[in-house]
């Protein structure tokens, strides 16, 4: 069971409380295992240094996610009063960011679905691919390909199709990472 509430620490990254004694020496050895592309970095801290530093982090982390709030509410309004399609486009592709950086920064697992971990797991597979679409279909209207550049905005397509191919033949199949560097 890796669901947020199995673990000592209910906290987005994993936390452990080593026994040290003051003038010791100890080893530890720790074992990972992930079916996805990870980053590991680990630390060794006190607790008190540890708990300043989870204040700033999450203080800064709030602030960035009511700006992309402020963004999705203010954009959604325009486009409900003024009816213009760009404004709910742009607002499907801010949301679809957000996704991404809730899933890679912890936060999503830890706050919004922390009892489902297969779900974590998919939306880290899937956001991606989600952010290429909501992105390429905001762009397309915004800069206006299909009038401004009739002859280029087919290839934009297919080069959008063919790219979100890569990527869930990466994700379903492949595992190998570089899929990630393409979105």
């Amino acid at each position: 069971d890796h669901r947020l509430a199995s673990r000592k620490f209910p906290y987005k990254n994993f936390l452990f409380q080593l026994p040290l004694e003051p003038n010791t020496t100890r080893t530890f050895y720790i074992r990972l295992s992930s079916n996805s592309k990870t980053s590991f970095l680990s630390h060794l801290r006190a607790e008190q240094p540890l708990a300043v530093r989870f204040q700033t982090e999450y203080w800064l982390l709030g602030a960035f996610y009511g700006v992309v709030l402020i963004m999705v509410v203010y954009n959604l309004c325009l486009y409900l009063f003024i009816g213009e399609q760009t404004y709910l486009r742009y607002v499907l592709y801010v949301l679809s960011c957000s996704l991404v950086f809730l899933s890679e920064d912890g936060l999503g697992f830890q706050y919004l679905w922390p009892d489902f971990p297969a779900l974590n797991q998919l939306i880290i597979a899937s956001s991606p691919i989600l952010l290429l679409l909501t992105f390429s279909y905001y762009a397309r209207q915004f800069l206006d390909t299909p009038q401004r550049l009739p002859r280029y905005d087919p290839w934009l397509r297919r080069v959008v199709l063919i790219s979100v191919g890569v990527l869930l033949l990466d994700t379903l199949w492949l595992h190998s990472g570089w899929g990630f560097w393409l979105y």
